[in-house]
């Protein structure tokens, strides 16, 4: 069937046709309404000289405004592209010759010439997500956040949920698929959540752990337990490595000791103490970085202290040892087999009715005092 007059003025027309075939050569069964585009490849060498473009149009447009105009613009034969050479054997939706809409004979959709989706012809994408490049094109891929200047109010990721509760992230995996660590986080003050995030585990049904918790009400931290008052953790910049550990606690092994190590922080003018530990606002402990002295106001030790290779000096002007019991020395029916100068040890006799005190001369022997 073939349209031959240029216009056709009517309130509406009906084409009745029994179209049974997707073969356009098939004249008896062939398409309701063909567009044909004769003469024309789009090389500019055929009857249309170089204006040949080789699209097949259908126009929409509106008596009051004849200057605007809709169409659909179709390049159906082989080795057709569209003009950026994206869509092959394109079909295209244009405004006023500007395409917003096409589509290609792979499959390949491509939205303002801004937007080019993948074909679609490889379907095994399990959790992957259409990814776009600098240049607009796309394709199939896993989700990849790159650097940018960033801001709060200019995320590279946000997570934003449409109602006053709080937005959740979960990691998972189909071992287990109820199992899942979360990131909960509600930045508003409402139902007494105090603008918490949440780090915490779940297995969907009878637990719901929170490991740990930071509360923006008072800028607080806990660890397994509700936010604690009064407790920072923080490192201050430092300007002669490119990372410093704050503290390090080492865990417990079998044949070894956990340990905790505290660092200084280095550089920034800061000051010369390690590690302070208050009662309040009473320094108790303060370790000091120059001379690595620990000064403390009071000290009850419980159990036996040992000293080697070192003096116990008591400074200050009112400094005193005390002793419980004066000296407490365990008496020795014998002499110690050595001993060097100064040594004392307190002796007594076999029967326990007569003791001494006896020290060691420059000369390695026992001498009473």
């Amino acid at each position: 069937m073939m349209l031959a007059c240029a216009a056709v003025t009517a309130q509406q027309t009906t084409i009745e046709y029994n179209s049974d075939s997707n073969e356009p050569s098939t004249i008896m069964n062939g398409p309701h309404l063909l567009i044909l585009e004769t003469d024309d490849a789009g090389t500019g060498q055929m009857g249309g000289g170089d204006g040949d473009d080789g699209f097949a149009r259908l126009w929409f447009q509106n008596s009051s405004d004849l200057s605007q105009r809709w169409a659909f613009n179709a390049r159906p034969h082989l080795g057709a592209v569209d003009n950026d050479s994206v869509l092959t054997q394109p079909l295209v939706m244009a405004h006023n010759g500007v395409q917003k809409f096409g589509f290609g004979a792979d499959g390949t959709l491509r939205i303002n010439k801004s937007y080019t989706l993948p074909d679609g012809t490889d379907m095994n994408r399990n959790g992957q997500a259409i990814v776009q490049d600098s240049s607009g094109n796309s394709s199939w891929g896993y989700i990849d956040y790159t650097a940018k200047n960033a801001t709060t109010g200019n995320e590279t990721f946000r997570l934003h949920e449409q109602s006053t509760g709080a937005a959740v992230l979960t990691f998972s995996n189909t071992q287990n698929a109820d199992s899942r660590w979360y990131l909960r986080g509600d930045p508003s003050n409402t139902s007494g959540v105090n603008a918490q995030l949440n780090l915490g585990w779940t297995n969907q049904g009878s637990i719901d752990k929170k490991v740990l918790t930071l509360d923006a009400s008072d800028y607080n931290i806990g660890v397994n337990v509700a936010p604690d008052e009064d407790f920072t953790l923080y490192v201050v910049p430092d300007i002669t490595k490119t990372s410093q550990t704050a503290a390090h606690f080492g865990t417990f092994s079998a044949g070894t000791k956990g340990y905790v190590t505290v660092n200084r922080p280095d550089g920034l003018g800061a000051t010369t103490t390690i590690m302070k530990l208050k009662d309040d606002n009473s320094t108790i402990v303060d370790v000091d970085v120059d001379e690595v002295k620990i000064n403390v106001e009071t000290t009850v030790r419980n159990g036996p202290l040992t000293v080697f290779n070192n003096d116990i000096e008591i400074g200050g002007t009112s400094g005193v040892l005390k002793l419980h019991r004066v000296m407490n020395m365990p008496p020795s029916q014998t002499d110690p087999a050595t001993c060097e100068e100064g040594d004392v040890y307190l002796q007594r006799n076999s029967a326990g009715t007569n003791y001494k005190l006896r020290v060691c001369n420059a000369a390695g022997s026992w001498i009473d005092l």
